[in-house]
């Protein structure tokens, strides 16, 4: 500290844009404390503790991109408004973390593939020579799925099916 080099309550407010008299106080709570920081303690929730575990079930459940949309459903749910900075503590303070879910590939079905072989021997065989025989997919196989953060209890893994891709 610059008090312990001899230097001025005067100077060191000047330093820190903070006056004199300010400086000194914060000098001598550090002498009697020796805390280098005010400890604030935080605030009362603003939830009940049963209307705190209902929240933390609600999310668990139903995963959330933003923290006003979780703000929007306090407020109706429990009529407790809570700003978004606020919200944003409170769901680290709950374990919540602000991540990707991990993607799950879907896996082709065997059973579902030969049954479909099955049906399109058989499509060929009932069929003339000179008629087509069309297939159509519902999908672009170029349509990825494109995954976006949400508020998720950290540790846990929350998955999303996807689609195979050929890009």
């Amino acid at each position: 500290m610059l008090v312990d080099k001899g230097g001025p309550f005067r100077k060191i407010g000047e330093a820190l844009f903070l006056d004199e008299e300010t400086v000194s106080k914060h000098f001598d709570e550090y002498c009697e404390t020796k805390k280098l920081s005010i400890p604030t303690g935080g605030s009362q929730s603003k939830l009940s503790p049963a209307q705190t575990a209902e929240l933390i079930q609600h999310l668990e459940e139903k995963t959330y991109t933003k923290a006003s949309k979780i703000c929007a459903h306090i407020q109706q749910k429990y009529g407790v408004l809570y700003h978004v900075k606020s919200m944003n503590v409170w769901l680290v303070h709950h374990g919540f973390s602000y991540k990707k879910p991990k993607l799950l590939p879907e896996k082709a079905n065997l059973e579902q593939q030969e049954v479909f072989k099955k049906e399109v021997e058989k499509l060929k065989k009932e069929t003339p020579e000179d008629e087509p025989i069309f297939f159509s997919d519902a999908v672009h196989p170029t349509r990825t799925t494109k995954l976006s953060y949400g508020w998720i209890k950290t540790g846990a893994n929350k998955t999303l099916e996807t689609m195979a891709s050929c890009t």
